[in-house]
């Protein structure tokens, strides 16, 4: 009896180690579900997973890169260096067709795929282009702590019959910040300001002419490596790991000059312009902070408070229920918080003051590394987010 009561518990185990493998006992393959999964957290909001996947996704940007579709689609980058594109299709995110773009020739670079990825941006560099173009940024070689060049990776479809085209550019370090906008007023289209582990930032552009990526040294320096970069009416700001941030202005003669700095005292790492004047900026501290100025007076507003790492910062009209935008964040809790901003009337000053209230919405189910929003068809304007997870989250109110 003894050994029938031993071979039975073996038999359970093997019956439960297989189940856990995702290999049931008779060896037909079956689904396992996870641990947990990406859950909304807040009623009245919903939560679509465009892409799951097993690697970290370290960037995400939306924009319109298929002219054919309604409404925006969503580019990732990861840690392999793979840049990813997805559109909303018959009300299902899929993969849209990206064949690994070859570099052209006598740009600056090299026709290796390229190293980690660890942000990227969209807008409209190329006019002669149909659609947004992607600007990926990350390194040359290897992964990000490897002390490697850093790389820009621009692609349009710029090629026969609207094909994917490669350019890219190669830097000294790292370049871990970037956005696009019209940095050079009078200039055609749009152009893009890059920065990160080399003590200065470039701006890059389109040429009309030649449908070269052209980049140019503007002697704009900072301390501290560049995390992220946001566009403000007179110019740029830089949000640097010494937790400074750096805007830069152009002056009369079209030169650019160093207008203000700030240090905020604790590592930086994400930052959002707010009303094409101010700007707020997050980071290791946790702590998602409005920083506004007006002359000489400036001020601060705490948006929110985590006791960790937070790796969003954004500005976008989402809750339909309030006026104006909110302020939206995400970090390595996984959660996806909305902040309210409640104007305060009669506060006086030179800028307005504000109030918050904030709420969770969604979360992952690991760190979150980037936040974003985009406007796709049937769902309206929805923030998009991605992380440690490998998982591409579309969370927005019903």
């Amino acid at each position: 009896m003894a050994r029938t009561s031993i071979a039975l518990a073996l038999l359970a185990a093997l019956v439960a180690a297989c189940a856990s493998s995702g290999e049931p006992a008779g060896g037909e393959a079956r689904r396992v579900d996870p641990i947990s999964r990406p859950a909304v957290l807040a009623e009245g909001w919903a939560l679509e997973v465009a892409h799951e996947g097993d690697v970290r996704i370290n960037g995400v940007a939306c924009g319109e890169f298929d002219v054919g579709l309604a409404g925006d689609e969503i580019v990732s980058v990861d840690k392999l260096g793979r840049i990813r594109l997805l559109g909303l299709r018959d009300g299902s995110f899929g993969p849209l067709e990206l064949p690994w773009p070859i570099p052209m020739e006598g740009i600056s670079g090299s026709r290796e795929p390229g190293g980690e990825l660890v942000q990227v941006a969209a807008g409209d560099l190329d006019p002669e282009a149909p659609g947004d173009e992607i600007v990926a940024v990350g390194v040359l070689r290897g992964g990000e702590d490897d002390g490697e060049p850093g790389l820009v990776r621009v692609l349009s479809r710029s090629g026969p019959r609207g094909a994917w085209r490669e350019q890219r550019f190669v830097t000294p370090g790292l370049v871990h910040a970037v956005a696009v906008g019209d940095v050079l007023p009078g200039r055609e289209g749009l152009e893009v300001v890059f920065a990160g582990f080399f003590g200065e930032a470039l701006v890059g552009y389109i040429d009309r002419e030649s449908g070269a990526l052209l980049v140019d040294a503007i002697g704009t320096t900072h301390t501290g490596n560049a995390k992220g970069a946001c566009l403000v009416d007179d110019g740029f700001v830089l949000a640097c790991d010494d937790g400074k941030t750096f805007r830069y202005r152009r002056g009369a003669a079209g030169e650019w000059q160093l207008a203000r700095t700030h240090d905020f005292g604790a590592t930086l790492a994400r930052i959002a312009a707010f009303q094409g004047v101010d700007y707020a900026v997050c980071g290791n501290d946790g702590s998602f902070t409005l920083h506004q100025r007006r002359g000489d007076r400036s001020g601060t507003t705490a948006l929110h408070r985590v006791g960790n790492r937070l790796r969003g910062a954004l500005f976008v009209d989402i809750d339909a229920d309030a006026e104006g935008v909110e302020a939206c964040t995400a970090g390595y809790d996984g959660e996806i918080r909305v902040v309210r901003l409640i104007e305060q009337a009669g506060a006086g000053g030179v800028f307005p003051r504000f109030a918050t209230s904030k709420r969770s919405v969604a979360r992952d189910t690991a760190k979150i590394h980037h936040l974003t929003s985009g406007t796709f068809d049937g769902i309206g304007t929805a923030l998009v987010s991605c992380g440690y997870s490998g998982d591409l989250l579309v969370t927005y109110p019903r």
